[in-house]
């Protein structure tokens, strides 16, 4: 089973003015954690034995050039687990959430 985590390219070089920074900062002075939302989204999701960790990077999403937690707050209202198989297929559902723009 893979765990998709869909993130847009960034629309700007991350040169000041386009607001994004890699470190969550944005000139306009917002500041989100793209990392640890995606992190915390593992952490409360359970399937029986399987570590989904394991099928995600959370690290790539450090430099997204704008905030995508209500993603992975969706990805865990969609979440579904039958008998420890961990079930994907409603995922597509919060996609819209995960693109910058």
């Amino acid at each position: 089973m893979v765990v998709s985590v869909h993130r847009s390219p960034p629309t700007g070089d991350g040169a000041q003015g386009d607001g994004a920074q890699s470190d969550g900062a944005q000139s306009d002075g917002a500041s989100y954690d793209n990392v640890a939302a995606c992190e915390a989204f593992l952490e409360d999701v359970e399937c029986g034995e399987e570590d989904l960790s394991q099928f995600v990077d959370c690290s790539v999403l450090g430099a997204t050039p704008c905030d995508v937690a209500d993603y992975f707050d969706c990805l865990r209202d969609v979440f579904t687990c039958t008998d420890g198989v961990a079930d994907p297929s409603r995922f597509a559902e919060c996609a819209e959430l995960a693109t910058c723009g």
